[in-house]
């Protein structure tokens, strides 16, 4: 079996490269080698989505308590989710050994800061949309590395969004047209699953079905976003992954 920190090396940006093509054979080598893990832990933090689907759970027939039910869900696990699966990535990219209890373990302790940073971005983003969805397109393209910038470097809820501007300035374009890219693709793949799957008429397997679907997507996204804030770094910083993960040390 190759060595973790081989093949991660092997693809690694130079100082002064960011390329997306890179990012994204990357990220498919970290998902391969992890997949339960990654899987699990984004189909956790999309159950709030599912809550949504009010036909799904018949038991809750209040439409403001299920609201209610999911903000705080939402909250609590979505941030939580995303920032576990982005410190595994972390984890196999030093080429240590992979721990999803000391991930978990270790995002606990910045649960706060990254409550936080999902409320202010998610505010902003809202009025973004509001203002003719431009506005929110270039907040989520400044921002687009601003959880691992919170977990990474331990930053708070402002230095993160303002780390996560100054990594993907320069290079900005490049990630809004990967972004709107995969954006599409997952809606577009997502319709024809649910289609399928709704043949069935089974309103448990269509939960199931779309429950996977969205961890599958959230944890593709989720990782490449990791390796999209690590190549930035390398690129703009000259640094390397030991150098960048020494906080997990």
């Amino acid at each position: 079996m190759t060595d973790a920190t081989t093949v991660i090396t092997s693809v690694a940006a130079s100082p002064g490269e960011f390329r997306i093509g890179r990012a994204f054979s990357r990220t498919f080598t970290l998902l391969s080698r992890n997949f339960p893990i990654y899987f699990v832990v984004a189909a956790v933090g999309s159950v709030p989505l599912m809550l949504f689907q009010k036909t799904s759970i018949p038991l809750i027939d209040d439409s403001v308590t299920l609201s209610l039910i999911a903000w705080i869900l939402m909250l609590l696990l979505g941030p939580l989710a995303q920032a576990i699966v982005l410190h595994v990535a972390f984890q196999d990219m030093r080429g240590g050994l992979v721990s999803l209890t000391e991930a978990v373990r270790s995002v606990v302790g910045r649960l706060l800061p990254l409550i936080g940073l999902a409320i202010c971005m998610g505010v902003a983003i809202a009025v973004g949309v509001l203002l003719l969805i431009v506005p929110a397109l270039i907040l989520l393209t400044m921002w687009y590395v601003a959880y691992s910038a919170c977990i990474i470097e331990r930053r708070g809820v402002f230095a993160s969004m303002e780390r996560s501007g100054a990594l993907t300035k320069g290079h900005r374009w490049a990630i809004f047209g990967t972004w709107l890219l995969l954006a599409i693709t997952g809606a577009i793949l997502g319709a024809v699953v649910s289609a399928l799957i709704g043949l069935s008429e089974s309103s448990g397997l269509v939960m199931a079905g779309s429950l996977a679907w969205t961890a599958l997507v959230s944890a593709f996204g989720i990782v490449f976003a990791v390796v999209v804030y690590h190549d930035l770094r390398v690129a703009k910083e000259g640094i390397d992954t030991r150098q960048i993960t020494a906080v997990f040390e």
